[in-house]
């Protein structure tokens, strides 16, 4: 279904955060915190934003930033201490402290890098195409092809994943993703880290907060309890709630902000 714009639905939504003792607030990254660029090497986050969520990490909420990026290529590019990060749809976590958990292992590592190599060789030339190994999948990015290239990206996926066992294909925006087919996703790494950062006795009540904008994310809709946003094109979702753009999810960040502001990190 579509969802109702959130700030159209904020005389409710606000009462709901209010009344939590604390926040864990999670969120994709690219066309959630950030544009889509037809590049994703070229992706940059705004400074206000980064600001935005240092803050809220700093006043004693859980913040994680969940996204298809390679671990390291996305905590360079938000680049706020204190929060968790999940890489590679949650292969790869690191917690505010910068202890790094990976989820791949030797047999799926090795395994990714032929399919890298076989999907390199067999797109070579494609204009628009960029392949992007990520040690825990390859994507294979059509955002800049013709027609003819986003066949030839289609048939190339297809071909290495229907030749080989143990793998699946997670479609994105403009993005084909091969992984191994193992139950780690989004919602396994969200799942993780609220394990892990168990609310402190005088803040039972915690709310729990995700973002994102993809496919991906949907996993992590569908049973979501707490506030669940879709942000971009409208389209039908598991999410309660829709923001229309990154710019719309600053703008929910300074709300959360207003209404819960601690002094101190438990």
């Amino acid at each position: 279904m579509n969802p109702p714009h959130l700030f159209a639905r904020w005389h409710q939504v606000a009462p709901e955060i209010a009344a939590a003792d604390s926040l864990a607030l999670f969120s994709d990254f690219d066309g959630t915190l950030v544009p889509i660029r037809r590049d994703p090497r070229i992706v940059s986050m705004a400074k206000l934003t980064q600001r935005l969520l240092a803050d809220f990490a700093a006043s004693g909420h859980v913040v994680g930033i969940v996204s298809g990026r390679a671990l390291d290529d996305v905590k360079r590019r938000v680049a706020v201490p204190g929060l968790w990060y999940a890489g590679v749809h949650g292969f790869y976590i690191c917690d505010p402290e910068h202890t790094k958990r990976c989820f791949l292992t030797r047999v799926d590592r090795a395994h990714v890098a032929k399919i890298a190599g076989q999907l390199q060789a067999l797109l070579r030339g494609v204009s628009g195409v960029i392949v992007e190994r990520k040690v825990a999948a390859v994507a294979v990015h059509y955002r800049g092809a013709r027609l003819s290239g986003r066949h030839a990206a289609k048939h190339a996926v297809l071909s290495v994943v229907n030749r080989q066992r143990g793998l699946r294909i997670l479609p994105g925006d403009k993005v084909w993703e091969v992984m191994p087919a193992v139950p780690i996703d989004k919602s396994a790494a969200v799942r993780y880290i609220l394990q892990r950062e168990r609310p402190h006795a005088s803040r039972r009540r915690r709310l729990a907060i995700y973002l994102g904008d993809d496919v991906a994310d949907e996993r992590v809709f569908g049973g979501w309890q707490g506030i669940s946003v879709a942000v971009g094109r409208r389209r039908p979702t598991n999410a309660r709630f829709s923001l229309r753009s990154p710019e719309e999810v600053r703008i929910f960040l300074k709300k959360l902000l207003k209404l819960h502001t601690y002094s101190v990190r438990f």
